[in-house]
Protein backbone atom coordinates (compact mmCIF):
# COMPACT_ATOMS: atom_id res chain seq x y z
CA UNK A 1 0.00 0.00 0.00
CA UNK A 2 2.89 2.27 0.52
CA UNK A 3 4.32 1.98 -2.37
CA UNK A 4 1.37 2.91 -4.20
CA UNK A 5 0.91 5.48 -2.34
CA UNK A 6 4.16 6.86 -2.92
CA UNK A 7 3.75 6.14 -7.05
CA UNK A 8 0.63 8.17 -7.02
CA UNK A 9 2.13 11.01 -5.61
CA UNK A 10 5.47 10.37 -7.78
CA UNK A 11 2.97 11.01 -10.91
CA UNK A 12 1.79 14.34 -8.76
CA UNK A 13 5.25 15.54 -8.68
CA UNK A 14 5.53 14.70 -12.69
CA UNK A 15 2.28 16.33 -13.30
CA UNK A 16 3.31 19.74 -10.96
CA UNK A 17 6.86 19.70 -12.94
CA UNK A 18 4.97 19.20 -16.55
CA UNK A 19 2.09 21.89 -15.45
CA UNK A 20 5.29 24.77 -14.60
CA UNK A 21 6.78 24.27 -17.52
CA UNK A 22 4.00 25.83 -19.65
CA UNK A 23 2.67 27.98 -16.66
CA UNK A 24 5.07 28.99 -13.67
CA UNK A 25 2.51 30.14 -12.20
CA UNK A 26 0.91 27.09 -11.88
CA UNK A 27 2.18 26.10 -7.81
CA UNK A 28 1.06 28.87 -6.28
CA UNK A 29 -2.54 29.40 -7.87
CA UNK A 30 -2.83 25.47 -6.99
CA UNK A 31 -1.17 25.65 -3.65
CA UNK A 32 -3.50 28.32 -2.66
CA UNK A 33 -6.50 26.43 -4.66
CA UNK A 34 -5.99 23.42 -2.47
CA UNK A 35 -5.61 25.33 1.08
CA UNK A 36 -8.94 27.06 0.54
CA UNK A 37 -10.31 23.48 -0.43
CA UNK A 38 -8.73 22.45 3.16
CA UNK A 39 -9.78 25.77 4.99
CA UNK A 40 -13.44 24.96 3.38
CA UNK A 41 -13.89 21.68 5.26
CA UNK A 42 -15.58 20.21 1.99
CA UNK A 43 -12.48 17.32 2.31
CA UNK A 44 -13.14 14.59 3.87
CA UNK A 45 -11.18 12.65 6.41
CA UNK A 46 -10.47 10.09 4.33
CA UNK A 47 -8.94 12.49 1.46
CA UNK A 48 -7.15 15.21 3.76
CA UNK A 49 -4.26 13.15 3.86
CA UNK A 50 -3.67 13.82 -0.03
CA UNK A 51 -4.63 17.06 -0.07
CA UNK A 52 -1.70 17.77 2.56
CA UNK A 53 0.69 15.62 0.86
CA UNK A 54 -0.05 17.17 -2.86
CA UNK A 55 0.35 20.81 -0.60
CA UNK A 56 3.90 20.00 0.61
CA UNK A 57 5.03 18.58 -2.98
CA UNK A 58 3.76 21.90 -4.50
CA UNK A 59 5.54 23.45 -1.42
CA UNK A 60 8.82 22.14 -2.88
CA UNK A 61 8.37 23.86 -6.19
CA UNK A 62 7.35 26.95 -3.85
CA UNK A 63 11.10 26.99 -2.15
CA UNK A 64 9.08 26.33 1.08
CA UNK A 65 10.77 24.60 3.33
CA UNK A 66 7.77 23.60 6.35
CA UNK A 67 5.46 21.62 5.63
CA UNK A 68 1.70 21.77 6.17
CA UNK A 69 1.06 19.20 9.05
CA UNK A 70 -1.16 16.46 8.50
CA UNK A 71 -4.31 16.49 10.52
CA UNK A 72 -5.35 13.26 12.37
CA UNK A 73 -8.76 12.03 11.40
CA UNK A 74 -10.10 12.80 15.17
CA UNK A 75 -9.01 16.21 14.74
CA UNK A 76 -10.98 16.72 11.54
CA UNK A 77 -13.89 15.50 13.38
CA UNK A 78 -13.59 17.09 16.45
CA UNK A 79 -12.89 20.82 14.18
CA UNK A 80 -16.25 19.42 12.17
CA UNK A 81 -18.11 18.49 15.60
CA UNK A 82 -16.84 21.78 16.37
CA UNK A 83 -18.04 23.92 13.26
CA UNK A 84 -21.62 22.31 13.50
CA UNK A 85 -22.56 23.67 16.66
CA UNK A 86 -21.54 27.12 15.74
Amino acid sequence: AKDKTQAKFAKYYLKVMEKMASASDFASKEADRLSNIVKSGAVSASKLDGFTIRQNVLNVFLGKSEPVEVKKEEEVKAADRAKDEL
